[in-house]
């Protein structure tokens, strides 16, 4: 029992830390929202692509490709967020609030939290498996997270051009798109394989700026109006922390799939919602304030919630 209460504690307390850092550093005025802001802009525009396009070139994708793991995941991600759209109608929420709520509910902080989560719980063991399924999932998040403001601008009219143009134009989706191109041409021609200098210097880098981004977040986390907001942050939060990873589990333990899968799987769907939707809601016109407060409040309740799944998971050996 102790045993497993240390392995679940220093999954997410290392991240808690770093949240917490960046809390106090703001509050002690050693860093301020420009440096945060242009933190989320050099993790979001440079390390994020980098990692996407590693992460796809690294390993021929069919020998560490889990199709049943990919399927069900994506389609969890898109049960989510049919699920907080209804609740949207039902509740007559519309345009700009419509939009963060369901981006919110279906995106996680897989390349900062969810890949840290990971790494404490695995090491660098899966590093190649949890890089690819975070790559197929941030692509699925970026092309709906994409289409729900699309939509929502458009009134529901969505244009194939513009949609188009605003996904080509997100640079997770261009990274990705790029190491799928590098792949297949190294699949077609042995000779062109990526030099082993490349992943040695972009791993140092993410490494790097990991603990930065994490930093970043903490000093960007902000509470505004959250009693306005409470019914609809305790709302996303269920979707988010507890419907997503539950369902994707409960879904491949039927399938017959244990161990560090089931690990890896649910320390990714219970990933608090990413940063980035706030960044997202600001450029796209969304309310941003009520962006921000989500990525608050999730972020912190995550941690408490992590830390609950991965001891069951642990006590009863399911990871």
């Amino acid at each position: 029992m102790l045993a497993t209460l240390q392995f679940s504690l220093s999954v997410t307390l290392p991240i808690f830390g770093w949240l917490v850092l960046g809390l106090l550093l703001r509050q002690l005025r050693l860093i301020n929202t420009l440096w945060t802001s242009r933190m989320s802009s050099l993790v979001f525009y440079v390390s994020l692509p980098l990692l996407m396009f590693s992460s796809v070139v690294r390993f021929p994708i069919s020998d560490i490709l889990q199709p049943a793991v990919v399927s069900v995941t994506v389609a969890v991600t898109l049960l989510i967020w049919l699920l907080a759209r209804q609740l949207n109608r039902y509740r007559k929420v519309e345009g700009r609030q419509a939009a963060v709520i369901e981006q919110a509910a279906f995106r996680g902080n897989l390349g900062i939290v969810g890949i840290s989560l990971c790494l404490n719980a695995y090491g660098s063991e899966l590093l190649a498996q949890v890089s690819l399924l975070m790559a197929v999932l941030t692509l699925v998040y970026n092309l709906l997270s994409v289409y729900v403001f699309v939509a929502a601008n458009a009134s529901g009219k969505v244009s194939v051009g513009q949609l188009l143009s605003r996904i080509l134009s997100n640079p997770l989706i261009l990274g990705l798109l790029a190491g799928g191109l590098v792949a297949l041409a190294t699949t077609l021609f042995p000779a062109l394989q990526m030099p082993q200098w490349w992943f040695v210097v972009t791993d140092y880098w993410i490494q790097w700026t990991l603990p930065l981004a994490l930093i970043a977040i903490g000093a960007s986390l902000g509470f505004g109006t959250m009693r306005r907001h409470w019914q609809v942050l305790s709302e996303v939060a269920g979707f988010k922390l507890l419907l997503m990873p539950l369902l994707s589990v409960v879904t491949l333990l039927a399938l017959g799939w244990r161990g560090e899968t089931i690990g890896m799987v649910f320390l990714l769907c219970a990933s608090p919602t990413a940063a980035v939707s706030y960044v997202m809601a600001k450029a796209y016109g969304g309310d941003a304030e009520l962006a921000a407060n989500l990525v608050a409040v999730i972020t912190l309740v995550s941690l408490p919630c992590i830390s609950l799944g991965v001891f069951i998971l642990k006590f009863w050996s399911l990871m």
